[in-house]
């Protein structure tokens, strides 16, 4: 159970930090303790094993601890983002099998009599960010989270005192996973800021004295644009900048390395996947390239239309395998398997002669205007490099003529016409690729890893 990692380290290190927030330092102890508070409150609301317990908690030292007593109770946590859309709650609720709660006010149970607990192997139940369509429900079992753990912790070369930085929730796995899991593992410790802005971020990395920041391309695409980034060439004590749950655009790498002489580097991840690789490579610019080799424990393959494994330097369709992969979508135990042969990420790619893995589009970027096929993630970058281009999202929309009609919504900071911005973006892209519609908005709403629901294309800058 992942729990043991916290009670090993809250026995062998009692005093050590666990967890930092903006406000205090919580030790292993400390959590534990926290945790088991968690779990009496289960037990006396009647909560049993292997029931599903989604937990919506803001307070970071709460979630933590309310997910490590759901599992000291034998239960599985379902961890759940209190700003997403109320539908996604409903969804995951039927989806997971949710029979009890954990929010800002308390425990709850739910009414499920139709539904009958059955004896299984899972620890941890996720919810899919849904950015394109109704959430789905990945399942982990204990030994999977362990070896995902473990895996990530040796490829970041953590050690005990190690502080990982991240601006990230823990309510997404990217963040449990990869950072606290890892990080108990080796007893290193997570700070959890609720800094928002590319200067108090800055900050709070000097403050705290980070060794490795955990963050999302767009977070670091927000970093580049502040002058406050250039302190971190003082920050000796900060070794790794890792960015997860998305693709880094090369450009975006390659900003940050000149203004702080960090290499920005890309760990590939999906909720279904786990970890899958991790960029280690010395040189700056295949760091900025490559999103790096696989884990230990993962397969890595690229295949074509039929399933074959393809050659380097070939493109296809990526496939990942191993022990670290989800068990299955679903948490029936009887259905809902992935097959052994590994699983498809939706991303199209290609492995190098050194195995490091190169991405190309996803699966959903493709859309058909008028015959065309049009990349909406080529679209969306072409917006981006404009100059005054602050934010952009690109979807593709039905539409009786074109089939698909290419649809971008823009931020802004200054004037700047969509006819203007049009004849920019034409220099790059073909006439069937301009978007036929362009909206100016203020804003863009995005989710804590700053995806934008039912869409697949878009990104900030």
């Amino acid at each position: 159970m992942p729990h043991r990692l916290l009670e090993a380290r809250a026995s062998a290190a009692a005093n050590d930090p666990a967890l930092h927030t903006d406000e205090e330092t919580i030790t292993y102890l400390e959590l534990w303790h926290d945790s088991a508070r968690w779990a009496q409150q289960l037990q006396e609301n009647g909560v049993q094993p292997t029931w599903r317990v989604l937990v919506s908690l803001d307070q970071p030292r709460e979630l933590l601890a309310a997910i490590f007593g759901i599992w000291r109770v034998g239960a599985i946590p379902v961890p759940f983002d209190s700003n997403r859309p109320a539908n996604h709650f409903t969804a995951v609720v039927a989806d997971a099998l949710v029979r009890a709660t954990i929010t800002e006010g308390g425990v709850g149970l739910l009414p499920q009599d139709d539904v009958q607990s059955k004896p299984d192997r899972w620890r941890l139940v996720l919810a899919t960010t849904g950015s394109t369509g109704r959430p789905k429900i990945v399942t982990f079992t204990g030994n999977q989270l362990l070896a995902n753990a473990e895996s990530t912790a040796s490829i970041l070369r953590w050690r005990a005192g190690d502080v990982c930085l991240t601006p990230v929730s823990p309510v997404f796995p990217a963040v449990l996973i990869t950072c606290v899991l890892s990080a108990f593992h080796v007893g290193a410790s997570v700070y959890l800021t609720n800094q928002r802005t590319p200067r108090s971020l800055v900050n709070v990395l000097l403050d705290s004295r980070a060794t490795s920041f955990f963050a999302v391309p767009y977070v670091y695409e927000h970093l580049i644009l502040s002058q406050a980034l250039k302190r971190l060439q003082d920050a000796p004590h900060l070794r790794l900048c890792i960015s997860s749950s998305a693709p880094t655009r090369s450009a975006t790498a390659n900003e940050f390395f000149t203004s702080t002489g960090l290499v920005l580097r890309s760990m590939y991840c999906s909720s279904e996947a786990g970890n899958c690789t991790f960029n280690d490579a010395e040189d700056p610019i295949l760091a900025q390239t490559s999103v790096g080799r696989a884990l230990p424990g993962v397969l890595v393959s690229v295949i074509d239309e039929l399933g074959n494994q393809v050659s380097p330097g070939v493109h296809g369709r990526i496939r990942i395998s191993g022990d670290l992969i989800a068990e299955r979508y679903g948490v029936d135990p009887d259905e809902g398997a992935f097959p052994e042969a590994g699983i498809s990420t939706h991303d199209f790619g290609f492995l190098d002669a050194n195995d490091f893995l190169h991405l190309l589009r996803r699966d959903s970027d493709l859309v058909n205007c008028a015959g065309f096929e049009v990349n909406l993630a080529e679209v969306t970058a072409a917006i981006q490099s404009h100059p005054l281009v602050h934010d952009v999202v690109v979807r593709g929309e039905k539409d009786p003529v074109l089939t698909t009609r290419i649809v971008a919504e823009v931020v802004s900071n200054v004037s700047l016409s969509a006819q203007e911005l049009s004849a920019y973006i034409g220099n790059a892209l073909s006439g069937h690729e301009v978007p036929q519609v362009i909206t100016f908005v203020g804003s863009i709403d995005r989710n804590g890893l700053g995806k934008v629901p039912g869409v697949s294309a878009g990104g900030s800058k």
